[in-house]
């Protein structure tokens, strides 16, 4: 289905019990500031059992759709920049390493540089977000990502974070079911502490600056 790209999580170099299970009870009891799925947001399908979390989701009839979080989204440079504040009608500079289409961020970026006259200059099309990165802080390119999938990279300075102003980029993150589905008491469970584990980081957490809890 066009919009929903399900992460390949081997690719990724996570097991496939990990990525069944990513013990969140683990992540909420320690409360840990990063959970160990944090560098998968930005590509767009997190994957948890009957209760997936979807960035930039448009309304689908055969879906429920409940928005989380929003998150501002940075542009991403090389260490050794200066970080500064980049306007949005300046993205069109910078050569860019962007997810092809359909990954919902790159819609989100297309849309919103279209609504603003911006043509950007993408150089090269990559899902994904680890070897996006790697490329970024080699120097072939700058990217745009949510600022929690490189807050790491930033506080480490193996990347730099541009703040895009003037409109700002934000990507909304939703958790998502199946309408004619009920979900098993297992599936509410993970569905509760990942609700409770998102909210202190958005909250009170180590996401907190960069973004803006919406569910109620």
């Amino acid at each position: 289905m066009a919009g929903l790209k399900q992460l390949n999580w081997a690719s990724e170099g996570v097991g496939a019990t990990a990525a069944a299970l990513v013990d969140l009870s683990t992540v909420a009891g320690n409360k840990i500031s990063n959970p160990p799925w944090v560098k998968f947001q930005s590509a767009g399908w997190v994957n948890f059992p009957s209760a997936p979390t979807v960035y930039n989701q448009p309304l689908i009839e055969a879906f429920d759709v409940r928005p989380l979080f929003s998150e501002r989204m940075v542009l991403v440079g090389p260490p050794g920049e200066a970080s500064r504040n980049v306007r949005l009608t300046a993205l069109g500079d910078f050569p860019l390493i962007l997810p092809g289409l359909p990954h919902s961020n790159r819609r989100l970026v297309e849309q919103i540089a279209a609504q603003n006259a911006v043509r950007l200059n993408v150089v090269l099309e990559v899902d994904s977000v680890s070897l996006t990165k790697r490329l970024v802080a080699e120097g072939l390119g700058y990217s745009i990502l949510a600022h929690a999938a490189v807050q790491e990279d930033m506080n480490s300075h193996t990347l730099v974070g541009h703040a895009i102003e003037r409109p700002g980029i934000r990507s909304t993150v939703s958790l998502t079911r199946l309408r004619d589905r009920r979900s098993s008491r297992l599936a509410l469970s993970y569905e509760k502490i990942l609700l409770e584990t998102l909210e202190e980081l958005v909250t009170v957490g180590a996401w907190k600056e960069a973004t803006h809890w919406l569910a109620q």
